[in-house]
């Protein structure tokens, strides 16, 4: 157990917030820059542009499969919530001998659900505004089943085709607290494992009885579990004793160098052997494991990212960055782009990180912030932010 002066320390990560808006960014990247489609997936008024990916010289292609890579943006989310989660409610086991899974829940609630809820209930008018066909699976949505809908349609839908992993981790924050609240600390890195082995499991049943499609590997909540749970294991770690890491310069430029190599030669959902989604993601996993490492227990690296600066603030409104973004690719390109009659698109993409930006900020500070003010009723272990 941690001693009582621990124990009343609140949880204080420097650069956490740093990290989720990278996360957060690179999925912005991903889904507003590749393809440059519409918004719906179909080919629009950038495809036709020189520069479209069918007609990139050898360098632009590994550009552009860089840049859609930045989706693994998505995985170090996991992470970060598998580690934070667990390193919190552990904290609260420890200091109360139990954990209060209701109070968790509202937590959970507090800060997803209002924004998530409020987009849904705005969709009908989006979609009325771009004149496109009303949308047909708001039960998926409001019961956060999004995933599971893409993985039925085999597409993605505009405008919740990132609501997916909002849906995983829902799906996470639903049993995860009841995985810790019935097993004992110390026996816990036991269950991790369980759970990293089931989520195996899974991948090796979608990969002998249904196909390769990656819609299976990528967005079923079994097949990705285990890395919330691989996140959860290193809470575990940190909770055990204070991890404090001494990167060498040179060893963090191989490895973000050989990270940017591995995104740049070979687009990550293409499996063409069964070895693919069974092994593969771990090779992704351990480079996201690295970046997280080197920002949260790389001492000198932390030390200089303490003060509070523009990055924190991006990561403190980086949810809505993640919600917004994909909303509003289409009424970027079908509206404002043809407005101002270009289709340049770096213009295209001044345009689309300024709004996706302004408008989660304008959000946050006019409405998540005075919602998130509700949680400290329901908070046990305190956290403190840049």
């Amino acid at each position: 157990m941690q001693d009582l002066a621990e124990q009343q320390k609140p949880v204080f990560f420097p650069t956490l917030d740093v990290l989720r808006f990278i996360a957060a960014f690179g999925v912005v990247i991903a889904h507003g820059f590749n393809g440059m489609t519409d918004g719906f997936g179909n080919p629009s008024w950038l495809i036709k542009s020189p520069d479209a990916p069918q007609d990139l010289n050898m360098a632009g292609i590994y550009v552009h499969r860089l840049t859609n890579n930045f989706s693994i943006g998505v995985d170090l989310f996991f992470l970060i919530s598998g580690f934070l989660i667990t390193y919190l409610l552990i904290r609260e086991k420890d200091k109360t001998g139990t954990i209060n899974v209701p109070k968790f829940y509202i937590r959970r609630a507090l800060r997803i659900w209002p924004l998530y809820f409020f987009l849904i209930l705005c969709t009908p008018l989006l979609l009325n505004w771009l004149e496109v066909a009303p949308y047909k699976g708001y039960l998926w949505q409001a019961t956060f089943m999004s995933n599971f809908r893409v993985i039925s349609e085999n597409a993605f839908e505009f405008p919740f085709a990132h609501f997916w992993s909002i849906s995983v981790e829902e799906h996470f924050y639903l049993f995860w607290p009841l995985l810790l609240f019935f097993v004992p600390v110390r026996r816990m890195p036991v269950a991790f494992a369980a759970v990293i082995f089931a989520s195996f499991l899974y991948r090796l049943y979608a990969m002998i009885y249904i196909d390769l499609e990656y819609f299976h590997f990528y967005l079923n909540t079994f097949a990705r579990m285990d890395e919330m749970a691989v996140g959860g294991w290193i809470g575990w770690l940190y909770f055990q004793k204070k991890i404090e890491l001494r990167i060498p310069g040179f060893v963090r430029f191989i490895a973000y160098a050989g990270l940017l190599i591995i995104l740049a030669l070979q687009h990550r959902f293409e499996y063409t052997n069964p070895i693919d989604p069974l092994f593969r993601k771990y090779i992704y996993i351990g480079f996201m494991l690295f970046v997280f490492a080197d920002f949260l227990f790389n001492t000198k690296f932390a030390a200089k990212m303490q003060k509070p600066g523009v990055l924190h603030y991006l990561g403190k409104i980086s949810f809505g960055i993640y919600m917004y973004h994909n909303m509003l690719i289409a009424p970027i390109g079908m509206k404002i782009m043809p407005a101002i009659g270009s289709a340049n698109k770096w213009i295209f993409a001044s345009i689309y990180l300024l709004v996706t930006t302004l408008v989660a900020a304008i959000s946050y500070e006019l409405f998540e912030k005075r919602i998130l003010k509700f949680k400290d009723k329901f908070t046990i272990i305190a956290t403190r932010r840049s």
